[in-house]
């Protein structure tokens, strides 16, 4: 069992965790509940049409951009299909108050100067609130593939790193309604204006400014690309079949469980699920009580309301944009915030390419709604298929809400439809396995950061975490997560570091 690792699921966090870890020599076996690896990479079909589950937007794919390097690194960037979204207009806020529209560009000069043309007397303040964003999100190394300089506790000591994003952006601008829209993309961490830290919205802010992108054809293929190597390095990729129970004895793993009776052992053992769920599985005499009343008891982000629409043959233009929808702009904070009359205060919507050429029409348009959990917990005991007529009956008032709005900011959608099918938090948590359906996993909470970051290490002495809980989420955190990981094992994170530089690209 030397050098062998078992990976309990199959997500972004645990393939990206595997493939790191077959490039170290380690024999890795990854074991997936669902029936395809991804989670929320994962694609489906329906009428012939893929559907991307979670990443329908993405960054860090160009030239000299971090998950380039990164995937370079693995030897499959090069498999990847992906399609830039439009420079001078990657998102779009669409604003019912005044029937106002800002597009956003990508790149720091072309950003300022678009919001200095909307708001020129607000010009030399969002110079200098940009320059000072991207100051903040340069302080941390790993999202630049630098050498460490300074302790994650040294740097959550600058209090102006751990600010609430409200606040920060009130340093700096003075107009209520420019305030409101430079967190227009709250909804890509769940953002809260009072508690969440500005480092957050920072990394991803210039994250995206600098390189916006989508997936051509779904967000599978780097699921797929992912498996293949860790096959291709002699490793395996289990699907089907999760696991059920960690079985561990004076807090030391022996062997996981399979909810089809199949046993596994290695020499380590790590979990991308979210942590709750991950100490579930294991005895509650192995682990102290502090440490699973926090796991347990943190917060949650919120999760999301799907909807998923084919659309008539040339009948609605293709966007290559993002397209966010508020009817105030005092709303624009509140997307996950809401009064169940006024829900959905806010939506994303888009229209994923198949090709990586011109395309002048969409063949299905995606639309997110952030939704709280609480909105659904009545059937959290339920499974899929079989929650019931009040469910079914939910679903489609939801659906006819989120419809509703379409029309307004595209008057004429309905009829350009061919059909619509909807998916809940529900839906959410029994595909992809996170803790009720939350999108990106713990809140950061800028009042504890020490008590909202996790360590990849557990009080199991050869049980390890990765994926989104246990530093930044998403596209870009996950990844870099699984390199923390990864470096808890090997004892140092510069190897990493240097050869994901060193790498042709």
């Amino acid at each position: 069992m030397e050098k062998s690792v078992v990976i309990i699921g199959g997500g972004l966090g645990g393939l990206c965790t595997a493939c790191l870890l077959c490039k170290e020599g380690y024999r890795v076996t990854v074991l997936e509940r669902h029936y395809a690896a991804g989670g929320g990479l994962h694609s489906f079909k329906r009428n012939g049409l893929s559907y991307d589950t979670g990443i329908h937007y993405i960054s860090g794919f160009q030239p000299d951009g971090v998950l380039r390097k990164f995937y370079t690194y693995l030897g499959i960037f090069d498999r990847l299909k992906i399609k830039p979204l439009d420079q001078g207009a990657f998102d779009i806020i669409c604003v019912k108050e005044d029937n106002r529209q800002y597009p956003i560009g990508m790149g720091k000069e072309r950003f300022i100067e678009q919001w200095g043309h909307f708001f020129p007397a607000e010009k030399e303040n969002i110079r200098r609130y940009v320059e000072d964003l991207y100051a903040i999100a340069d302080k941390f190394y790993l999202c630049n593939l630098r050498h460490p300089d300074t302790s994650m506790q040294d740097l959550f000591a600058d209090e102006k790193i751990t600010l609430p994003i409200g606040e920060y952006i009130a340093c700096y601008i003075k107009d209520e309604r420019l305030r409101n829209l430079l967190a227009w993309n709250n909804a890509l961490y769940a953002g809260n204006k009072e508690t969440s830290p500005i480092y957050v919205h920072a990394i991803i802010s210039r994250l995206f400014i600098e390189g916006a992108s989508r997936f051509v054809g779904g967000s599978q293929q780097l699921a797929d690309a992912m498996c293949d190597l860790i096959r291709e390095h002699g490793g395996e990729v289990i699907c089907g079949d999760g696991v059920k129970e960690i079985v561990a004895e004076n807090r030391e793993v022996k062997y996981v469980l399979t909810e089809k009776g199949r046993r596994y052992e290695a020499e380590t053992y790590i979990s991308s699920l979210h942590p709750a769920n991950t100490l579930s599985m294991i005895d509650p005499s192995q682990l102290t009580q502090a440490y699973r009343n926090r796991m347990f008891t943190m917060p949650n982000t919120y999760s999301a309301f799907i909807v998923f629409i084919q659309m008539k043959k040339n009948s609605f233009p293709y966007l290559n944009s993002n397209i966010y929808c508020t009817d105030r702009y005092d709303q624009i904070w509140e997307v996950g915030n809401y009064q169940p009359e006024e829900w959905p205060t806010g939506m994303m919507v888009m229209t994923p390419p198949e090709s990586e050429g011109e395309e002048k029409y969409a063949e299905k348009v995606i639309v997110n709604c952030l939704m709280n959990f609480e909105d659904v917990r009545v059937w959290e005991n339920t499974r899929v298929g079989h929650r019931g007529e009040a469910y079914e009956q939910f679903k489609q008032r939801c659906q006819e809400r989120v419809l509703e709005k379409l029309e307004v900011y595209f008057p004429g959608f309905r009829a350009n439809m061919e059909s619509c099918f909807s998916a809940t938090p529900l839906t959410i948590r029994d595909y992809t396995g996170s803790k009720d359906g939350s999108l990106y996993g713990y809140a950061k909470n800028c009042q504890s950061m020490v008590q909202s970051h996790i360590s990849p290490f557990t009080k199991v002495r050869n049980l390890l975490l990765t994926g989104q809980n246990i530093n930044l989420h998403g596209i870009l955190g996950v990844p870099l997560n699984a390199m923390i990981t990864v470096a808890a094992m090997l004892g140092r994170i510069e190897p990493l570091i240097e050869k994901m530089n060193k790498t042709e690209q």
